[in-house]
């Protein structure tokens, strides 16, 4: 068998291996064999130039090899077999299997292809390759190329994971040039092309290339530049950047609403820095504060301090809520509720004298000084039925019609020393009665009655004192008793005295006068009339003058005195006289404990209550205060838009009215232009689930007011 210098197998044009040897005959000749590959008989060739008979072949095992010869001494067929697997490999002298990795065939054409080779450690310098080097599986693990550095470290190049279909880049064709940059026609065809120049244009903005202190933003889909201040090397740009100095011009916006904060817990900024006119804004001004020169005005919503951070020195902040003592302040027209007031206040708006358009206050004596009291006043129209009058009735009661009608006073609540006063204005009797329905006074037909409770909580009829002012006298007309007079006969009769002045003589020794009488200076010692005393015509002649004055007067229980043909009554009830018509007036007012108060007198009321003129609806579409029936109105369960006119009637300075509106939900609401506001502005609708509440006084022009839209 033909081997070569190199210990390969020999093989021929073909590529099929051959045998050789030398001739016989010279020992030099060489005379090679070969192989049929089909019947892998061995074939001779004579180009050697001997000739012969072969008369017997035959196969000696050797460097690995074995064969047979199959009719050796005509048609000789050699057949050679090994027990080498694998790829052969000759080492001069033998043959053994070759070290393999892998599987598959072996392809020894000049472009193989190689399927999912694995490429180890290379001993060369390079590794040369045509067609599509192709690495990686989809699937399985990306491809990827490693390149290592001559000396140390290494580079991968490799493509996404969803690497797209058929990306190629193709590289240019030279080195390029220097500051040159890599780039492609979008087609995967790359170039060589130059560097950015000294400026970056960006849509239609050019952007300055080496201008210190300044970044890039994007302002609306623009990119421009923005100047920074401060120092320092790191531009802070990330969720919670930290600013080491001041942070002057830009504004610092949050990433969306409601998405950042300014400093944290642990790193609070040292200060908060604002200009003149700067504004803390909540909630797209649900809530601001605005500062003016040396002011800070809660514009929107309002400003609340919890209870438990309210301070108690010089400087701090009052709430609602707190306990605070308020020194030297000067509170303009203030809605108080339930206040404390300790000590004497002071100020031109309190006053113990009688004073106009300031708060009452008693004086050192603990009496109060007041020009008019203006009380509370209730019309109800008689019809034989009952009114119950509680803690909140009005102090005067009207009563007027044709009918009867029974009055019981209140109970619950009542201090001692509650007034109120009865007018009949009816044709009927009233009869009033305690809240044990125990009778205190009957009132005749125009007549009227005040009656004063002597202790708290009255029931009965002891419980209260009753003047009755049953006696009616003409207008322009007087009574003047000097002594005790008690008057008896039947009721609803009447006494004519002369029409000129007379004295009243007796007839007889029985005292009786019968007839029509006249007596000139007559001295009656304790007469008897039976029926009555008249003049002889009407405004006809005095009881007494004006130096025989009677020392006395005694009227019987319920007596009347009458001017004027009932101009003026006053009629008496058990332990009161009431003025049923008419006025009474007293023209030199004294201030003693027992005097009576008068509307222009200056006066002292102690221990008295000044009961409020009340008005209650239900929803309408619009409310207009009557001064001459109520000052202060009660709209409840408002369901409606609604409107609050001008008061009507004739209002005194000084004059105040309230108004509280209860809704359900919001409702639309108009105040009218008499009412001019303290402070802020009218809301425009009511609040759901809340009390609406306006207070005005009257001062001369129109109403000053003030309102409250969440009690």
């Amino acid at each position: 068998m033909g081997i070569t210098s190199n210990g390969a197998l020999k093989r021929d044009d073909n590529d099929n291996p051959v045998m050789g040897g030398t001739s016989s005959a010279d020992n030099a000749t060489i005379i090679n064999a070969s192989f049929d590959p089909v019947t892998r008989r061995l074939l001779t060739d004579n180009s050697g130039g001997g000739t012969g008979t072969v008369t017997s072949v035959s196969v000696v095992t050797a460097n690995g090899f074995a064969g047979t010869v199959a009719t050796a001494t005509t048609t000789p067929a050699i057949t050679l077999t090994t027990s080498v697997t694998g790829i052969l490999s000759g080492n001069g002298t033998a043959i053994s299997a070759a070290s393999t990795t892998g599987s598959g065939a072996v392809v020894l054409a000049n472009t193989p292809t190689l399927i999912t080779p694995v490429i180890g450690v290379a001993t060369g310098t390079s590794l040369a390759a045509t067609g599509v080097l192709s690495t990686g599986t989809n699937g399985g693990t990306g491809g990827q190329l490693t390149l290592n550095g001559a000396t140390s470290g290494s580079g991968v190049l490799k493509v996404a994971a969803a690497a797209g279909a058929g990306i190629v880049f193709q590289l240019p064709s030279a080195n390029g040039s220097n500051g040159n940059v890599l780039s492609t026609d979008g087609a995967g065809v790359t170039s060589w092309a130059a560097g950015p120049a000294a400026s970056l244009t960006v849509g239609s903005t050019a952007i300055a290339s080496g201008t210190t202190t300044r970044i890039l933003y994007d302002n609306a889909g623009t990119l421009g530049e923005y100047t920074i201040t401060g120092s320092g090397t790191v531009v802070a740009m990330a969720t919670a950047p930290t600013f080491v100095t001041s942070i002057t011009t830009p504004s610092v916006l949050a990433t969306s609403n409601d998405s950042g904060a300014l400093g944290a817990s642990g790193t609070a900024f040292a200060d908060l820095f604002l200009a003149s006119g700067g504004v803390i804004n909540w909630a797209a001004n649900n809530a601001n504060i605005t500062h003016s020169s040396g002011i800070l005005t809660v514009g929107a919503g309002e400003f609340r301090i919890t209870s438990a951070n309210v301070g108690t020195n010089a400087d701090s902040v009052p709430t609602l809520s707190s306990t605070s003592t308020f020194t030297n302040k000067t509170l303009t027209t203030p809605t108080l509720t339930t206040p404390v007031i300790n000590g004497a206040s002071t100020g031109t708006g309190v006053a113990s004298a009688a004073t106009a358009s300031t708060l009452m206050q008693r004086d050192s004596n603990g009496n109060t000084n007041i020009n008019t009291l203006f009380e509370g006043f209730t019309t109800t129209v008689t019809a034989a039925g009952t009114t119950t009058l509680t803690i909140t009735a009005t102090y005067t009661q009207v009563f007027t019609g044709s009918s009867t009608q029974t009055v019981k006073l209140p109970t619950t609540s009542v201090p001692q020393g509650a007034v109120y006063q009865i007018i009949n204005q009816s044709s009927g009797a009233v009869t009033v009665q305690s809240s044990g329905a125990n009778t205190i006074v009957i009132l005749a037909g125009g007549t009227n009655a005040i009656f004063t409770a002597v202790v708290a909580t009255p029931t009965t009829a002891a419980n209260w004192s009753g003047l009755y002012y049953g006696d009616i006298i003409a207008s322009g007309k007087s009574l003047t008793v000097n002594n005790t007079l008690t008057l008896a006969g039947t009721d609803a009769t009447t006494m004519t005295f002369p029409t000129t002045s007379a004295t009243i003589a007796r007839t007889d020794a029985a005292n009786t006068f019968t007839g029509a009488s006249t007596a000139s200076a007559w001295v009656l010692t304790s007469p008897t009339i039976t029926t009555k005393i008249s003049p002889t015509s009407d405004d006809g002649a005095p009881l007494g003058d004006t130096t025989h004055n009677f020392s006395d007067l005694f009227l019987a229980s319920g007596a009347v005195v009458n001017y004027a043909n009932s101009n003026v009554v006053l009629t008496h009830t058990s332990g009161i006289l009431t003025l049923g018509t008419g006025t009474l007036k007293i023209t030199t007012p004294t201030n003693t404990t027992t005097s009576v108060v008068t509307i222009d007198g200056t006066q002292t009321i102690t221990n008295k209550r000044n009961q409020p003129r009340t008005a209650s609806s239900t929803t309408a579409s619009t409310l207009t205060p009557d001064l001459s029936s109520a000052n202060v109105y009660f709209r409840t369960t408002q369901t409606a838009t609604l409107t609050i006119n001008a008061p009507t009637g004739t209002p005194v300075i000084g004059e105040v009215i309230t108004i509280y509106v209860d809704s359900a939900g919001a409702q639309t609401l108009t105040i009218d232009a008499t009412y001019k506001v303290f402070g802020a502005a009218f809301p425009a609708a009511t609040t759901a689930g809340k009390t609406f509440m306006m207070q005005a006084q009257y001062n001369g022009t129109d109403w000053k007011t003030t309102w409250a839209n969440a009690i």
